[in-house]
């Protein structure tokens, strides 16, 4: 899979400002904030009033938690992944590595070499079940508060 088909499987993906691979590290980053995303989408549909609902804690956590796991899986040849998002006054950052997410889950996710063992080993075990993708995000996502 390529960097651009990668990023039309990922969620929130209208909203990634910056997508840099190098060597094995892969760095995501997103808007701050809506006036930041329409300055460099002038031409986008998107509210403010849709910007603000798409970014609920669920969607949050899948975009961590999948986007990290299913780069390292479907990415070649990458071996990290860092995601930060700021909404409002939080900013989410996950360093995720192969090695630490395989440890963690007892499987390696080059074991998942197809979409379907993908779907059903991690997807709908880690990120379909609330329950197991909190436990993930708790694991490896940082939250901190932002003073203004």
């Amino acid at each position: 899979m390529n960097e651009e088909e990668l990023i039309s499987y990922m969620t929130g993906k209208t909203f990634i400002k910056v997508f840099t691979k190098n060597e094995s590290e892969l760095l995501i980053k997103y808007y701050s904030n809506f006036s930041e995303y329409k300055e460099h989408n002038p031409e986008s549909n998107v509210s403010e009033s849709d910007y603000n609902d798409f970014f609920t804690k669920d969607t949050i956590q899948k975009i961590m938690i999948s986007n990290s796991a299913f780069a390292l899986r479907f990415l070649p040849s990458t071996k990290s992944v860092s995601i930060s998002l700021k909404f409002k006054d939080t900013l989410y950052s996950v360093e995720l590595d192969e090695e630490r997410l395989s440890e963690f889950l007892s499987f390696s996710l080059s074991s998942l070499y197809t979409k379907e063992l993908w779907f059903e080993k991690f997807s709908n075990v880690y990120i379909y079940d609330k329950k197991n993708r909190e436990l993930l995000f708790n694991q490896f996502v940082k939250v901190e508060q932002q003073t203004a």
